[in-house]
């Protein structure tokens, strides 16, 4: 009997321990937790800067496999070409600060979410007063996060033989251009935007309105292409060249 009662409580201390072992398995996933690395890249697109007068706009995005919460970067700038202006948020859901310290001369940019941020689409635009086209060379020391940890950067160069955004005399930003499957539109007043055909006479894409002054515009099944985007609100209307291609 003794026997017995031994036995017995050695099996269930051992189903005990195999529970918790497989009880911490599944806590974390069963799986290892995939970490930031060079893997995950943050994007100032310079290839997509718009330029309107004296100043300029980059788009500044993420390339990732992780869910994303946080980003952080910093960085120093030609200060005899470029002047920092102020931070343009395309999403409605960061919250963020952005300020040049005159401490350590760096460009400083603080974010975070609740829900994870937008891949491989322009988060921001960092708007500089310039005295000439802006190139990766004008950017110096830049370091990055994601969700606090050190990842890669890329700064693309500017396009020199094709057609880029632009800011038009409504104010109104155009990205990306060329466009693969999508085109986002963002203005300070509400809108609307149709797609023509490169004559002007045929509609491509219907008229379509913005929400809080933001549009996105489906081209994934536009054929290749140059079109003409035009743009409007009750007072101004502006015309824009697209690339689509796929």
């Amino acid at each position: 009997m003794k026997t017995l009662m031994l036995t017995l409580c050695i099996v269930s201390i051992t189903s005990i321990f195999s529970f918790a072992a497989e009880h911490r398995q599944l806590s974390s996933g069963g799986n290892q937790i995939s970490a930031i690395n060079s893997g995950d890249t943050v994007i100032f697109d310079l290839a997509q800067a718009t330029y309107a007068g004296n100043t300029v706009r980059i788009p500044v995005s993420i390339n990732t496999d992780d869910n994303i919460n946080s980003l952080d970067f910093w960085f120093k700038f030609n200060y005899a070409k470029l002047t920092f202006d102020s931070l343009i948020d395309l999403t409605i859901y960061i919250q963020s600060t952005c300020n040049f310290s005159t401490i350590d001369s760096f460009l400083h940019y603080s974010s975070y979410a609740l829900q994870n941020y937008a891949n491989n689409t322009p988060l921001i635009l960092l708007q500089f007063i310039t005295t000439g086209q802006i190139h990766a060379s004008d950017l110096d020391s830049v370091s990055v996060l994601l969700n606090g940890s050190q990842c890669s950067i890329k700064i693309t160069e500017p396009v020199m033989n094709g057609i880029s955004a632009a800011i038009s005399p409504m104010n109104v930003i155009v990205f990306p251009n060329p466009a693969t499957s999508t085109i986002r539109i963002s203005a300070r007043e509400e809108f609307a935007a149709e797609m023509l055909n490169i004559d002007g006479c045929d509609v491509i894409e219907a008229k379509q309105t913005s929400t809080n002054g933001k549009l996105e515009m489906n081209t994934s099944e536009i054929p290749d292409g140059i079109y003409l985007l035009r743009i409007y609100d009750l007072s101004s209307s502006t015309i824009q060249k697209i690339i689509v291609t796929h």
